[in-house]
């Protein structure tokens, strides 16, 4: 059974032979109706009432293990499997990452849902952020490792030579996020001109990126003004951009 999206030709064909091989060998062993007994003994009440009077009735009209899930969750089949099969060792969680990367590349189905959730994902740093790249066009990773991705591209600036620049793109993303904008009350300054001298100083740093110019202008496309509400934001809806934060153990050579 195909258990990656058919909204896009191609896309098992583009996945890695190892990734649809192990999501196929997963999915068979979980869908035996031992696996289903399995489900439905670990379910609540109330999850079992969603999925049917009793364990047979929902095996009859949903399917195994997988398709319970699936019912309760919202979760595409993919994830559905990844999810399960980690959880009843059936993949190791090193698995389970190379397939969410690849999927989230490569399936519009998994990128669509990994961009409604996360909870997926386990507390990977490097799986956090590549799946992040793939499925949201701005992405801050904040803490002890500073990084900007747009549109899946590194912008590669250093962030260390202009600290006030980064803290004030952080604020933006934050406060896009929260609905708001940046204004100098929210910078805690009197001098109305300091989000414009930031907003600059910030420009200015990403014109120093060493990347491709049609990403520069992308993101500095996506600073902008809000003229109503008198304060900058990040012109981009809230789905589009996340913020990893990272711990002060996180390891520089985890991330490129």
């Amino acid at each position: 059974m195909a258990v990656v999206s058919k909204a896009s030709t191609g896309v098992r064909e583009r996945l890695k032979p190892e990734v649809l091989d192990l999501l196929d060998h997963t999915y068979a062993g979980l869908q035996t109706t031992s696996m289903a007994d399995r489900y439905w003994a670990q379910s609540t009440p109330g999850q079992r009432k969603k999925l049917g009077r009793n364990l047979e009735t929902a095996y009859r009209t949903i399917g195994g293990a997988v398709k319970m899930h699936m019912r309760l969750t919202d979760l595409p089949l993919a994830l559905a499997i990844l999810e399960l099969g980690e959880r009843w060792n059936f993949i190791s969680s090193a698995n389970k990452r190379e397939c969410l990367v690849d999927l989230s590349k490569h399936d519009p189905t998994v990128r669509a849902a990994l961009r409604r959730t996360t909870h997926v994902l386990d507390d990977d740093l490097q799986t956090k952020v590549a799946v992040a790249r793939n499925t949201r066009r701005l992405v801050l990773v904040t803490g002890t490792i500073k990084r900007l991705y747009v549109d899946g591209q590194l912008v590669d600036v250093a962030w260390s030579d202009c600290p006030a620049s980064w803290d004030f793109l952080v604020m933006l993303a934050q406060t896009t996020l929260a609905r708001r904008v940046v204004d100098h009350s929210t910078l805690e300054s009197d001098n109305p001109e300091l989000p414009k001298t930031r907003c600059a100083n910030l420009r200015r740093a990403l014109n120093k990126a060493q990347i491709d110019s049609t990403v520069r202008d992308a993101v500095k496309q996506m600073i902008r003004r809000d003229a109503v509400r008198e304060g900058y934001c990040i012109d981009l809806p809230s789905k589009d951009i996340e913020i990893i934060h990272t711990s002060a153990d996180a390891l520089e050579a985890e991330l490129y």
